[in-house]
Order: structure tokens, then sequence, then C-alpha cells
């Protein structure tokens, strides 16, 4: 009797430590057209920044984990010196993309999106990875024009 008593207090044990439990993922959350220090979270002290890094939701509504996106706006129509011309948003995200950096040319701006799935991961930006792209975008488009 004391045997099984036991055997059924250390099953329970293993499984109660063998289930992983799983902290939501911090991600730095923020939009440069409401915080300027988003556009570029490295030039900035930590103290400055450390506001934005913020836990998401475990999941959505749909069960997808979460983890770390940040999307870079390029608006097409306005001029390099206006205050918009670009724009950086840092947020959690839930539906993975096939590729861990993308771009999407819409019809008014051009938006480079990258994911990654570490806490606060989100701080860098591929920006040289946009503009080589956005200068072969403009190149072929040039070269079919003319």
């Amino acid at each position: 009797m004391y045997c099984s008593k036991l055997f059924c207090v250390i099953v329970v044990l293993l499984g109660y430590f063998s289930v992983a439990t799983v902290d939501a993922i911090n991600c730095y959350q923020c939009n440069s057209h409401l915080d300027p220090e988003c556009a570029d979270l490295r030039a900035h002290p930590p103290h400055k920044v450390a506001g934005f890094h913020q836990p998401c939701d475990d999941t959505d509504a749909e069960g997808n984990p979460a983890f770390c996106r940040t999307m870079t706006y390029k608006f097409k129509f306005l001029k390099k010196t206006d205050l918009d011309a670009s724009r950086v948003v840092r947020t959690c995200g839930y539906r993975r993309s096939m590729k861990e950096c993308y771009i999407v040319d819409n019809d008014h701006h051009m938006e480079s999106v990258c994911q990654c799935f570490e806490d606060g991961c989100n701080t860098a930006q591929n920006l040289s990875i946009f503009s080589i792209i956005s200068t072969l975008v403009i190149a072929s488009t040039l070269h079919f024009i003319f």
C-alpha cells in the first residue's frame, strides 16, 4: 500500500515538472509616428526605450503563438525630408510568414516586414536589405519604361 502511494506521488510530481510552462515573449511595441525613438531604438539610451519592451499575449484567438515583428514603411509620394516619409512599427505578431523578412510594394508605400522569435529581438532594422531591394525595383521599373 505504501509503495503504491509513493508511486502515485512520484508520477504526479513527474507529470507536474515535465509540463513545460510557456512565458509570453516580450517584444518592443511602438510606432515612430507617435514615438520618434521607435525609429532607431539602438540610437537611444536603454532607459528611454525600456517602456517599449512589453509582453505579448501568449497566443491569438486562433491559438497562434506570439513572435516579434518590425515593419518599416516608406511612403512613395512624400519627400525624404518630410517627417512622415518613413515609419517604423514594432509589435507582436501571430501569423508567421514563410520568410524571415519580406517586402510588399503597395500603391502608396513600400513595406519591409521582419519577424523574429526571441525576447526583444525586434530592435534592429533591415534598412540595408530594404534599400537594396527598393533600388532594384526602381531600376527594373525604369528599365521597362525606357
